[in-house]
């Protein structure tokens, strides 16, 4: 039987139906509609409990929901303990993300910590916060890491890998990216070519590199993920910024980014 729910009550009766519901749906169902009229009398606070919920995938769903958002000193500290205590690996990593979001370096001190978790998806988590804050960190931490890393443990430590590159190694990663043949692997392999080409110094590989990228994104577009690429390329752009001031030929940064800019259009 196929049908479509329709549910007319208020924001006040899914507060009062998470306080009161057994149910794992019941409560998931009160999280995802408060999620969405957050700024209605209790919303936010009925979501923020939803941390304190005993079944993890709502402490998860509520992590994932409100990542982006900016939030109150205690939340943040029930968060960062989530980060280090919660029972479930994901949790933390989920947790530790929201954390990530604040670029705050006061945390750098638990990424590290966390880094050398045996959940790869906690290390993971940690080690995308080191990279966030201290590369050089991150670096220092490649012998150790590459020992053992698997899933998202390996991307992350992929990520890295990355960060030691420059352009003496362009034609190898160019290469290695414009050769995948899966949509899928070229798609993930995307984003730590992106943040290489921040470091590509000589303008005509770096044209190269985003004209490759470019295509890419274009290809892939019908498929939604268009704007992961672009918000990809807009913070290699802030990077490629930053370097500018350090960097001995600055004007071939302009024409860098002026050529990024143009090619976003």
């Amino acid at each position: 039987l196929l049908w479509e729910k329709k549910d007319n009550k208020t924001t006040a009766e899914f507060i009062h139906q998470y306080k009161y519901a057994k149910n794992f749906v019941d409560r998931r169902e009160a999280i995802d509609y408060v999620s969405k009229h957050k700024a209605e009398p209790g919303a936010y606070d009925i979501l923020k409990e939803g941390l304190n919920d005993p079944y993890y995938k709502i402490r998860e769903r509520v992590l994932a929901l409100i990542v982006k958002d900016t939030l109150d000193a205690v939340t943040m500290a029930k968060v960062e303990k989530m980060a280090t205590t919660d029972d479930h690996r994901i949790t933390r990593s989920l947790a530790m993300n929201v954390l990530i979001e604040t670029h705050d370096k006061k945390y750098l001190p638990l990424y590290v910590k966390a880094a050398t978790d045996s959940s790869y998806t906690v290390a993971a988590a940690a080690l995308e916060g080191i990279i966030d804050l201290d590369e050089a960190k991150a670096t220092s931490l490649l012998p150790l890491l590459q020992k053992d890393a698997k899933g998202r443990l390996k991307e992350a430590v992929e990520a890295v890998v990355m960060l030691t590159k420059g352009d003496r190694d362009f034609n190898e990663l160019f290469n290695d990216y414009s050769t995948i043949k899966s949509l899928q692997e070229k798609f993930g392999a995307t984003f730590n070519f992106v943040d290489f080409l921040a470091k590509v110094t000589t303008t005509e590989n770096f044209k190269k590199g985003v004209d490759e990228v470019i295509v890419f994104r274009d290809k892939v577009a019908q498929y939604g993920v268009a704007p992961q690429i672009n918000t990809a390329l807009q913070g290699m752009a802030k990077k490629k910024t930053a370097f500018k001031a350090k960097a001995q030929d600055a004007a071939a940064i302009d024409l860098q980014l002026a050529y990024l800019k143009d090619k976003m259009k």
